[in-house]
């Protein structure tokens, strides 16, 4: 038991090297003993002697407990990871403060919390229900910028002039077809940029 104890003592998540997208997020469970786990599966399958200390640290209990646990803070890991991934660099420092936020957060898991210690559930929800809050806001976004984009496209691709192919105008008829096309292209680009501006006060809100 001391010597797992040992093993557990290490915190639940650790930074990774820094990148382009930030400082991510990686799960710190001791390798040596994933290694363990994974022997001792084998060492049963094909009917070894598996040593006592092994066989009390990989008891069926514990390695099950722990499966589950290493799972969880994967999730934890993998949703506050997919914020950082799908912001560039200037959207992260839109996003700064509810980063920020999410860090102190995040910042028992990286400190306090031991694998072998208590609480952990609890903190996992946690996490799991601030990176959920964070992820949504951040698509909202995403998807408000993309809107407008496609409006800014939309407004790209009027014609402002419109002249029929093989079609000879005189004066008043070409005057009369552009006012006509004119007032057309006036009441759309009025309605994409109603739609512009209710799509950046909704960004603004977020």
């Amino acid at each position: 038991q001391a010597a797992l104890d040992d093993r557990l003592n290490g915190t639940l998540l650790k930074r990774g090297e820094r990148t382009e997208e930030g400082v991510a997020l990686e799960q710190n469970f001791d390798k040596s003993l994933i290694r363990l786990f994974n022997e001792v599966i084998y060492w049963e399958k094909l009917r070894y002697d598996i040593p006592f200390v092994a066989m009390e640290i990989c008891g069926r209990d514990n390695k099950e407990r722990f499966r589950v646990m290493r799972e969880n803070v994967m999730l934890v890991v993998r949703d506050y990871n997919s914020i950082l991934q799908v912001l560039t660099k200037d959207e992260r420092r839109l996003f700064q403060e509810r980063i920020h936020f999410l860090d102190k957060k995040i910042t028992p898991g990286l400190g306090k919390l031991k694998w072998a210690g208590r609480g952990i559930g609890d903190y996992i929800r946690e996490c799991r229900k601030h990176c959920s809050d964070v992820r949504q806001l951040v698509f909202d976004f995403k998807a408000a910028k993309e809107q407008i984009a496609h409006a800014c496209r939309q407004v790209s691709a009027t014609s402002l002039v419109h002249i029929k192919k093989k079609r000879v105008y005189d004066d008043i008829e070409f005057q009369g077809e552009q006012r006509a096309h004119a007032d057309q292209v006036r009441r759309t680009l009025g309605t994409m940029h109603s739609e512009v501006k209710a799509t950046m006060l909704r960004a603004f809100e977020v």
